[in-house]
């Protein structure tokens, strides 16, 4: 197996599900992201090289969101209730935000990058 397969085949797929379990048995959501951030960096200059930094950030936020898949289901497993609700409301009021401030620069002609 060469470094090429084992950073973007077996090095994503370990780590979500090593997040996955982790975060089940730790029930903290911060501890596997940042675990998996320090192994991360130290493969980075270890075995990869420095452009390998991009993707731990990338595999840091894929330990983040399957962390809190996992601490979803654990809170819907305790609290029945909770299926109900979505947690991911704000996130879609977010992107719906977004995408509606798109629309309206592309119809003024007014650029983003202007604005912020």
């Amino acid at each position: 197996m060469t470094h090429l397969e084992f950073a973007f085949s077996l090095l994503p797929i370990s780590i979500i599900v090593v997040s996955f379990i982790g975060t089940l048995i730790i029930q903290k959501i911060y501890f596997m992201p940042v675990l998996s951030f320090m192994i991360l960096f130290i493969l980075t200059f270890t075995l990869f090289n420095a452009s390998f930094l991009g993707w731990a950030i990338v595999y840091t936020l894929f330990s983040f969101i399957t962390s809190f898949i996992a601490l979803f289901i654990i809170n819907i497993k305790r609290n029945p209730k909770l299926k109900s609700k979505s947690p991911f409301k704000g996130f879609l009021i977010l992107l719906w935000f977004f995408h509606w401030m798109n629309v309206f620069s592309q119809k003024s002609g007014i650029r983003l990058t202007t604005i912020f």
